[in-house]
């Protein structure tokens, strides 16, 4: 423990170090080599929040992209020693500044968030399921979620549109975002509430469809809800089926 606190320490000297323009050279780091250290150091944290966030960069622009990941290196908390985390640094500084009002970027949180996700949910540790056999009949056998999953809300359509053109709407979106469990890549896909509240349900427990269908009838707070359940509830749970959101039913 000992050790990995001195690590640390020797990190953060070193980032604060290549964060600013003074001379003062850290502890055990030689003088002659510190300036190549500052770049490089400079060019990972950057190089990596452009690959992390191509679509945020695109979208804002060259000068805007600039000047965000520049007052960010600067000014934030010292981002995480493990190179695939620190970008999520980037998505916490917009959102405790108000950074995105002050670029004119109304968007600017969801589309980060929508970005990170696909890499927090790709690097998701492997959960462990039950034996699952495949699904003869969605509303009696007892389904298992895909629980390398996690449903996000934003306001803006990032997961639709590109570019700034989507800056004037603002509504609610469900997305739902997974990890195939075949492929291994991440997918996106936008739930209506029903479809939502099935998805958290399942994720409690597996349970069949009917269960699903009774309990949502118990505590949905819209009438409209239930009643559309009833009739769309089967095709939905096909679809989540299809889509491997639900990978099998739990075998007895």
């Amino acid at each position: 423990m000992q050790l990995r606190s001195e690590t640390e320490a020797l990190f953060r000297d070193l980032v604060n170090y290549c964060r600013n323009d003074k001379d003062v050279v850290p502890t055990g780091v030689r003088e002659d080599r510190a300036p190549t250290y500052r770049r490089l150091v400079r060019n990972i944290i950057f190089s990596n929040l452009e690959k992390a966030y191509p679509i945020a960069n695109v979208t804002l622009g060259e000068e805007k992209w600039n000047r965000l990941t520049g007052d960010f290196f600067e000014q934030w908390n010292i981002p995480s020693p493990e190179l695939w985390r620190m970008p999520y640094s980037l998505l916490e500084y917009v959102d405790s500044t108000n950074y995105a009002e002050l670029i004119a970027a109304p968007y600017l949180t969801d589309l980060l968030l929508f970005e990170w996700k696909e890499i927090e949910i790709y690097m998701i540790e492997d959960y462990q399921y039950p034996e699952l056999s495949q699904i003869a009949d969605p509303l009696i056998d007892e389904l298992q979620l895909n629980m390398e999953s996690e449903i996000i809300e934003v306001g803006y359509p990032v997961h639709r549109e590109r570019g700034p053109e989507f800056s004037e709407v603002n509504n609610r979106y469900l997305l739902l975002c997974y990890r195939h469990p075949e492929t291994l890549s991440v997918k996106f896909i936008e739930l209506a509430q029903g479809a939502a509240l099935l998805v958290e349900l399942l994720r409690t427990r597996p349970q069949n469809g009917s269960e699903l269908f009774s309990e949502i009838s118990k505590i949905a707070t819209s009438p409209n809800l239930s009643k559309e359940l009833e009739t769309t509830g089967v095709k939905i749970l096909r679809e989540l089926i299809s889509n491997r959101v639900i990978l099998g039913a739990i075998s007895r």
